[in-house]
């Protein structure tokens, strides 16, 4: 049984290590790899797009498109209201220390996103300007 649970461990791992060390794509022109930010740009242009055509496609009427608009304002709204809803029930469950640290953790998360993010567009651009140029 204990060899059973060490095999399926190692094979768990071996999986896990695997999935994390897949390569992001390589841009053909440049033949580097696209950072992040620059693969959910291009994910969300396309996504954006295909609502579009979705939506003519629907043949809208005007007033259908104002409603689908004011739904989808709304729905937004209430999303950002439960976000806030969860915070307040969050600071009466947690202590002022752990709240505080919560807060700590959050700036921590944010600055780090924040490093990444000029991280992958200096070297974006110190890769691909240089092409762009010639």
């Amino acid at each position: 049984m204990k060899k059973l649970m060490a095999l399926s461990f190692a094979a768990c791992m071996f999986t896990i290590s695997a999935i994390a060390q897949t390569e992001r794509p390589v841009d053909p022109a440049t033949q580097t790899q696209t950072p992040h930010n620059e693969k959910r740009k291009k994910h969300n242009k396309e996504n954006h797009e295909r609502r579009k055509d979705e939506m003519k496609e629907l043949n809208l009427t005007p007033e259908q498109k104002e409603k689908l608009k004011t739904n989808h304002k709304e729905m937004k709204a209430k999303h950002n209201e439960l976000k806030k809803e969860e915070k307040e029930k969050s600071d009466k469950i947690l202590t002022p220390e752990q709240q505080a640290k919560r807060e700590e953790m959050k700036k921590n998360r944010r600055a780090q996103r924040a490093e990444h993010k000029d991280k992958n567009n200096k070297s974006y651009n110190a890769e691909v300007a240089p092409a762009v140029q010639q």
